[in-house]
Order: C-alpha cells, then structure tokens, then sequence
C-alpha cells in the first residue's frame, strides 16, 4: 500500500487546463477526416458498371505496372515492349517502389489472388489516403517553429487549397506525384529533427570521442531521413535535385559559420549521415537492377550508379568543407576563407557536371527542371509559370498565384523572408533555416513548372502559420502586459491574427474574379467545388473504341509468344520486335490508355517515347511514314481522335514536334476587326492541312476530296503589332460557285481571293490512301465536347459557311494499315475512272470511299483500294487479321467521269484481297456505252 499523502498526488486538472492541453488534436483530425472526405468526392464518377477509371494518363500506367507487379511479384517492371513501339521504353518513374507497394497492398486485399477490379480499386484510393497523410508532418513542423496555433493554421490552410496540390490527391488522380510530395515532407522532418537534435555548445571531437549517447537522435533522425530521401528518389528519380539542394545547404551553412568565425561542425553529421544512408538503400536495388535486368549504369530519369555517386558527393561535401575548417580556417581571414570553399565547391559540382554529362542528359535535365528545356506543346503544368501568366492562357502570374493559395502566398513570402532576415541577424537556429531554405527550393521549382506547386503548396502552408505566428508576437510586444489574455498573447495580435487568418482563406473559400480567358470570366473555386468537378476526363470517351482494339484485332501475346504482354525484358535500346508484331499509332496523350486498356503496343507516350515519328506522321502527306523495324514489325492500326484533325488543338501540338511542317504552315489566323480592335475569327486551312494524315483519315477515312467550290476574299490589314494579316469582313466575303472550276476563275480574277480554306474545301484536290481503312468509330460524337461545338458555332457563326464535315465526327476513330486490293480493268484510252463505294458502320456512321485513276493509252487502268465489299466472316482475328466494324452497302462502282464519255461497271472486292490473304487482283471492264460489263475476281 502507497504511503504517498494526499497532499503531494498530482493536481486534478481543470476542464479548460485539458482543453489547452489537448485542443490540437481533435482540431487537426478534424481536418484530416475533412480533407480526406473532399479527395474522395466524384469517387461515383469513377466507379461504373464498365470498370473502375482514373484519371489523367499516368495514373493508367501505373495501372499497367501494378498489375505487372501483382503478376510477377515482388519484382517491378523493368522494360517494357508494349509501350514506346518499335523500340520499347522503361519509364523511370514508373514500376517504382510506389507502385510494388500498392500491388502489395492489393495482394493483402484480394487474399493473394487480387482481382483487376480489386487493384484498380486500390489505386483509385491511394492518392486520396497519401494526400491526407501529409496534413500530418506539416503541422508538426508549423508547431515547431511557429506552436501548436500556427501549426493547425497551417493544416488547415494546406486542406482548403484548391489548386495542384488539390488536383494530385484527388481520387482517381494515381499519379506518384502525391507520394513525391509525402516523401520529401517526411525526409524534410527527419532532416529537420536531426538537425534540431544536434547539442549546442558541442565540438566534433566530442561527438567522435562521445559514449553518452547524447548525439543518438541526430544520427536517428539523420538515418530516418536519409531512408525517406531514398524511398522519395525510388519514387521519382529524377529528384536527385533535391540531394543536391540538402548537401549545397549543409556545405554553404558550414561555409558561413567558418567565414564569420563561428564554426558548427556537428552540422555535418547529419550532413554525412543522411545521404549515405540515401546511397545505403540505393544501392543494392540499382546492384539488382543492373545485373538482373541490364538497367542503364548512369541515368537521371531512372535509378541508376549516377544516384549512388550523387549520394556518396553530397556526402563527401560536408567531410570537405569541416576539414577545410580545421586545416585552413585559422590562416586565412574569414573573406578569404569564404572565396576558398566556394571555389572548391564550384570545382567539384563543375567536375560532377562533367562526368554526368557523359550520360548526355544532364544540362538538359537542368535545363528543364529550371523552365528552359520546356518542348513546345506540352500541357500546361510542364510549363513555367512565365508561360502561363500570358494572354494565351488568360492569367498573369498574380492570378495563377491567387488561384493556387489565395493571399497565402503573400503571407508565406513575407513569413520566408521574416526568417531570412533572422537568417542575416544570425538569430535563427539551423534547422528553421534548412526550412527556409527548403521553401525557397520549392519556390524555384513552383515556378518553373507549374505541377511542382504540389511542392510549394507544403512550404506555403508552413510559413502561413509562421508569418501569422510573428505578426501576433509583434502586435502583442506593443501593448502592455495589462492588455494580454495570457502570457504570450493580447487580445489585440488576436483579433489582428483572426482577422488577417480570415483574409488570407476568404479567396480559397468565395470565388475571386482573376482574368477574363477568350471572352469568358475566370474565378478562382474553392476546394469543394474544386474537388466535386472532379473526373475522369476524356479516357471515357475513349474506353469503347480500346475496347474494340483489344477484342477486334490480333493479340500480340497471342500470336506471338514471345511478346507475352505480363512478361518480363531486359532494357535494350532497340528491342527487336518479331516480324509480325505491330504497333499502335496515336498522339502521345493516349498512348498509355492503349498499352493498358487494349493492351497494345503504342507508339508515342506522355514521356515523349515516340513523339518526332508520330508528329511526322500525322503532319506530313506520306502514308509511309509509320515507325517500323527493318525486320517487318511497324506500327498498323492509328487511333484519331477529333483533336488530332485540329489545328487548334492536337495537330498543332504534333506540328510543333514535327520536323515535316509547323502550324503556320497548316492554317493561318483570319481576323475581323471591331472597333478597331483586331479578333481572331476563325483560322484558314492551308492545302498542307487538308494533305496531312491526320485529315486524310480522320475526316475522309481515306477517300479523295474534291477541290473546294467556294471562293473566299480576303483584306491585307497591319496589326497594331507591325504584322501583315488577314482580314475577314463577313459572310458576303464567301462566294460560292456550281464547280471548283467556276471558284478558281473567280479567284484568278481577284487578287484577294483564294479557292477554299473552310470547313472541308481544300485548294486542290487531295487524292485517295490505298492502304488505310477505317475499321471502327466511336459511338460517342465529338459534339458532346463544348469546346469542339464552340469553334463550330463560332466558324459557322463567323463565315456562314456550315459544310465543315464531310463524315460523322465521332470522338475517335480507328484505322488500320492494310495490304490492299488490286484493281485491274479495261476502259476507253486515256480516260479517267473512278472507284467509289458506299460504306457504314450501323447507324452510327456511313460514308463513301472514292478513288481516281488514269486509263493508259493501251485502255487498260490499275488501283489499290482499301475496303472489301464481301467476305467479312472469312478473315478473323484468330488468322492474325482483323474484324471490322465498317462494311460495305454494295460492290464498288467504276465509273468514267469527264470528257462526256460515261459509262460505269460494278465490281465486288473480297476481304480476303484486302488483306493481303489473296493477291489475285480483281478484274473489271468498263465500256464507253455505259453497259454492265462482266466481273472477275
């Protein structure tokens, strides 16, 4: 039995003691479970009775590499042949760690034999939880700089911006980059706390020399840190930057400490510590995956020795500079020291300049992480934010700004530059500066693309509630102590506190009016309406055209077994693909929707694999431009898009990769002019558009296109910009004509005019493919798109002209490249027949293919077309061909057109020619009186 009195047990506390105790913690669940809750909003949009969707084109790679994983675990993708066709890619921020362990945890889920529905399910969610989680460390580094106050500030600020950061957790949004984000945080606090837990007033000796255990938490956290910063590197590796940033400031902070003849050695043990431990866990997974799968030995996109050696540098950085210290220091003034140790820093990061450039990709990777690499055409969060803050995009940099953070970016920057003056007073500790420091780092990556404010949103957060924090701590210094609530505060920094807390939300929580883009508002949204926009985009769109890519045609694993679509290759630079193997061709934006969701090989990926090959392709006129290998392997079937015909959308992006022609070369601004003030009306299609392959299949499937019958007159008007350009004065500038003929004699006759241009009516006459078919479109039409129906309205609006269709625009189409069949006949001497066919796709769709030929003087003539008229149940995809979805309503009609000699013939073409199954040519004859002649095939 105690002894203990009643008079020395502890003292009961008051309701309001618990309260101040304790009041942080249900406030900062409080914001977890919300922030949590609005990341899982639209979860219903993306779980259908057609499967699980995500969003973004990403997040579907990592599908891929999931579900790789699941089949061959624990390993990740190393290589893979069903992307980057006719070479094969590895994606070094793909089949990464992050996607081994949400294949682990469906693994978990599914009981060992994880469903597809059941991994997609766990990635759906799994940006929603990680982005959650982050909420966590950013208030314990608030709270530790700023209190508990500031720290709930800052939690509750980061769960109300609406912004990238927002956008990457998001449901659906299975991108790594909300890992990249919880990573760097959780090495950010490691490294915060090792730095925190160094001892003041201690030497390095003491630290060598020490048993006591008093410099155990800073290698702890140091050892914790350096773990986090490899996990984030597996993750994203091309955040070596961030390796970098860490050893600049210990060495520069070991460097200012030894000029103002104030040295702090012991900065260097987590300095030393954390990045080998960093290099530790590197290495063996860079050992494996460079014996087992043949990896790259220096690259900065994947894992690579380059890592390894970046480690051990930034190691090495902190030994050199505390050396320095000791042998040097005390002979030179601090000046000279100072001149001393930044050109030894400079010799070492030139020569790791020199080395790494070896690999031929690191002042490119500089380049770009610092906005200057940027490749036109990219979206816009690749771009800095420069380019986003002009009017192309409607927005200055205030804006884009305001919208990401509201007024706390303004707050942050005054918080940053609050703790660098302390900084120069040398009133700070080093572990707030590394912070400062770190925000500063994040801050220069934000601006120079614009996706890495998922980066800058953390520091924005944290120096929120630092900056309110020294702003209540000012006012409070200049009342009395009679005007205080409580020891550290008075109730005028309170007031002043909520009142400038209340400002810096209100433009996260009602919308703002920031800029006015193409004539309409744009404001800034909150983070509900934020997160409830959410969806899966256009990938909807696209999921019944893949489906009938995966069902409809030749599986690749199928036919060819050593092209198992779950197997597993080493990285080469050139896979060399069977010969029968094929390819899928489509702009780079869809090309992991292909390998994932049709599980095909595609051509171009959001990574720029493929991208120059797939950009000449859809710009210039030659059908033979597919990417192939040598061997016999190319890519057969193109997926098109509404976009992709749009010289305003995709086809001006791929003119801007493309080295065949430039957008200037496709179409040409055509302007009116209202008071004075120059407007882009619509935008005149060069002969090059109408030529290009990307028009010839998605708007004529291949069929010849008669030269446009109207005549457009255009005005040469000067710019307030000195430029010369086209002005469109109205409707009655469109003249139209019975024939081309009669619009090219109008045109000859006025200087101003030119033949065609809108809609469907070309310059001249753009001539027939002979081995491209359309064999399946989309039931979904591209009228659903509000964007596409504006520029329609506003074309038709503009020019009164409305024949800008010449087929059905569904959202996407699918073509494939076929041997052809041969056409042989007889028909009067010199001569011109033409070939046309009725075709239809159900009721979705129907079109006619038409193609021209010159009858030599022997009377005899020969042409390719592309489309059969019979046969469809004799090819299958089990022979290795495909099911079209497009067929024929009759046989094909010959015709003799021009010089008044009529006549025609009929003619049916069997799938099987088509193909290439059968190369007998089919034979029909066509006389001068217009009689059916006997056919042949």
């Amino acid at each position: 039995m105690s002894t203990q009195s009643l008079d020395s047990a502890p003292e009961t506390l008051s309701v309001f003691d618990l309260f101040k105790l304790w009041y942080h913690i249900p406030v900062l669940l409080i914001a977890a479970v919300s922030m949590f809750s609005i990341r899982l909003a639209g979860s219903q949009r993306f779980i259908t009775d057609n499967g699980v969707f995500l969003s973004g084109t990403d997040a579907w790679y990592h599908l891929r590499a999931i579900e790789w994983s699941v089949e061959n675990w624990p390993q990740t993708i190393p290589y893979d042949v069903y992307s980057a066709f006719p070479t094969g890619a590895s994606h070094g921020e793909f089949g990464t760690i992050y996607d081994l362990v949400i294949a682990t945890v469906a693994f978990i889920i599914g009981l060992g034999d994880p469903s597809q529905q059941t991994i997609a399910l766990t990635l759906l969610y799994t940006p929603a939880v990680l982005g959650t989680l982050i909420i966590f460390p950013v208030y314990y580094l608030a709270a530790k700089i700023a209190g508990r106050v500031a720290g709930l500030v800052s939690a509750v600020l980061l769960a109300a911006m609406p912004g990238v950061f927002l956008e990457r957790g998001l449901v659906g949004y299975a991108s790594h980059n909300i890992a990249e984000v919880l990573l760097m945080v959780l090495a950010v606090t490691f490294i915060f706390l090792a730095i925190r837990s160094i001892p003041q007033q201690s030497h390095l000796t003491d630290f060598l020399y020490s048993s006591s255990g008093t410099f155990d938490g800073a290698v702890k956290y140091s050892v914790f840190a350096g773990a986090f910063t490899a996990l984030y590197l597996m993750v994203w590796p091309a955040g070596i930057a961030f390796l970098g940033f860490f050893a600049a400031f210990i060495a520069f902070r070991i460097l200012s400490d030894t000029a103002s003849r104030t040295p702090l050695e012991l900065i260097s043990i987590p300095g030393v510590v954390i990045p080998f431990t960093t290099g530790a866990v590197l290495l063996p997974v860079i050992v494996g995956n460079t014996v087992l799968y043949s990896a790259p030995l220096l690259s900065l996109t994947e894992l690579s020795f380059l890592h390894a050696i970046a480690a051990a540098l930034a190691a090495g950085l902190p030994v050199i500079a505390t050396l320095y210290t000791h042998l040097y220091s005390h002979r030179h003034s601090g000046q000279t020291s100072l001149i001393h140790l930044l050109a030894l820093f400079a010799s070492v990061f030139l020569g790791f300049s020199i080395f790494a450039a070896q690999t031929g990709q690191f002042l490119s990777y500089l380049l770009t992480l610092f906005g200057f690499g940027v490749v036109p055409g990219l979206t816009p969060d690749t771009q800095a934010l420069w380019a986003l803050a002009s009017p192309k995009y409607g927005f200055s940099a205030s804006d884009v700004l305001v919208r990401e953070y509201g007024f706390a970016f303004v707050a942050a920057g005054v918080g940053i530059l609050i703790s660098a003056f302390k900084m120069f007073r040398r009133e700070s500790s080093a572990d707030v500066e590394f912070l400062t420091a770190w925000a500063v780092f994040t801050s220069a990556l934000a601006f120079t693309q614009m996706r890495f404010q998922y980066y800058l949103a953390v520091a924005v957060a944290i120096f929120t509630g630092y900056f309110l924090y020294h702003l209540a701590g000012s006012i409070t210094d200049w009342f009395s102590s009679a005007d205080r609530v409580s020891d550290s505060m008075s109730l005028p920094a309170v007031i002043v506190a909520v009142v400038v807390t209340v400002l810096l939300f209100a433009p996260l929580i009602a919308p703002l009016p920031l800029a006015n883009a193409g004539g309409q508002a744009v404001t800034s949204t909150n983070v509900i309406e934020s997160a409830n926009a959410n969806s899966p985009g256009e990938v909807t769109e696209w999921q019944e055209p893949l489906t009938y890519l995966q069902e409809n045609t030749p599986s690749p694993s199928e036919s060819n077994a050593e092209l198992p679509y779950n197997g597993t290759y080493s990285h080469t630079t050139d896979y060399e693909y069977p010969s029968d193997a094929y390819g899928v061709l489509s702009w780079s934006s869809y090309g992991h929707w292909i390998t994932t969701l049709a599980d095909r090989p595609s051509v171009a990926t959001p990574e720029q694999n493929g991208v120059q090959e797939t950009a000449d392709f859809l710009v210039g006129d030659d059908p033979d431009a597919l990417p192939a290998q040598d061997n016999g392997a190319e890519a057969k079937y193109v997926m098109a898009d509404w976009k992709t015909a749009d010289a305003n959308q995709v086809l001006g992006d791929a003119a801007a990769h493309s080295d065949v022609r430039n957008k200037d070369d496709l179409v040409t601004p055509v302007y009116s002019v209202s008071n004075g003030s120059f407007q882009q009306a619509y935008s005149h299609k060069e002969q090059a558009y109408y030529e290009s392959m990307a028009v010839r299949l998605y708007h004529l499937h291949g069929s010849s296109l008669d030269k446009g019958n109207i005549a457009v007159e255009y005005s040469e008007r000067t710019a307030s910009s000195g430029e010369s350009v086209k002005v469109f004065e109205g409707p009655g500038d469109i003249h139209r004509f019975n024939s081309s003929e009669e619009a090219q004699a109008f045109a000859d006759k006025n200087p101003n005019a030119e033949v065609g241009g809108i809609g469907m009516a070309p310059n001249e006459r753009v001539s027939a493919l002979e081995q491209y078919r359309l064999v399946n479109s989309s039931y979904s039409m591209a009228f659903n798109d509000r964007q596409y129906m504006q520029s329609v309205q506003q074309t038709i609006f503009t020019t009164g002209y409305d024949k800008l269709q010449v087929t059905q625009p569904s959202w996407v189409k699918t073509f494939e490249k076929v041997d052809g069949a041969t056409i042989e006949g007889d028909a009067p001497a010199g001569s011109t027949v033409e070939a046309s066919v009725n075709l239809s796709e159900g009721a979705r769709s129907n079109f006619t293919y038409t193609k021209q030929a010159e009858v030599g003087e022997d009377g005899t003539f020969e042409m390719t077309v592309p489309y059969g008229t019979t046969g469809y149940d004799s090819v299958t995809t089990e022979d290795g061909y495909t099911e079209t979805s497009v067929t024929a309503d009759g046989p094909y009609t010959i015709s003799i057109i021009g010089g008044g000699q009529g006549g025609e013939s009929t003619v049916h073409v069997p799938e099987s020619n088509v193909v290439g199954e059968d190369s007998e040519p089919v034979t029909v004859s066509v006389l001068e009186s217009g009689q059916l002649a006997n056919q042949s095939a």
